[in-house]
């Protein structure tokens, strides 16, 4: 998975921008997992409305906030199935929220 971290950006939009360029990277490479880090609650809502767009435009196939990025979540499941070897990810279970893992195919 790549960490794609958005800290630094100093205005949302500038931080949307980013991320919107990094998921067009990633469709034609081959980073089919992305972890998405944002630096406040507001930034995290922000990336995550633009996400929850994109989902609905089929640019992205599902995507799993920090929060809720544990074992016990199906969609986490999901992912787990088809990439086994994020079960070592650290950020597993640890309810970060600011951080929102996306994923470019269902399997």
């Amino acid at each position: 998975m790549k960490v794609v971290d958005l800290c630094d950006a100093p205005t949302a939009r500038q931080m949307l921008l980013r991320a919107e360029y990094v998921i067009a990277s990633a469709c034609h490479g081959n980073d089919p997992l992305l972890k998405f880090v944002t630096r406040t609650p507001f930034m995290t809502e922000k990336l995550r409305a633009c996400l929850r767009s994109w989902a609905r435009k089929k640019k992205i196939s599902y995507m799993i906030y920090g929060e809720k990025y544990s074992e016990m979540d199906e969609t986490t499941q999901l992912l787990l199935n088809q990439f086994p070897s994020e079960a070592s990810d650290p950020d597993l279970g640890s309810g970060n929220s600011l951080m929102t893992i996306v994923c470019f195919f269902i399997p």
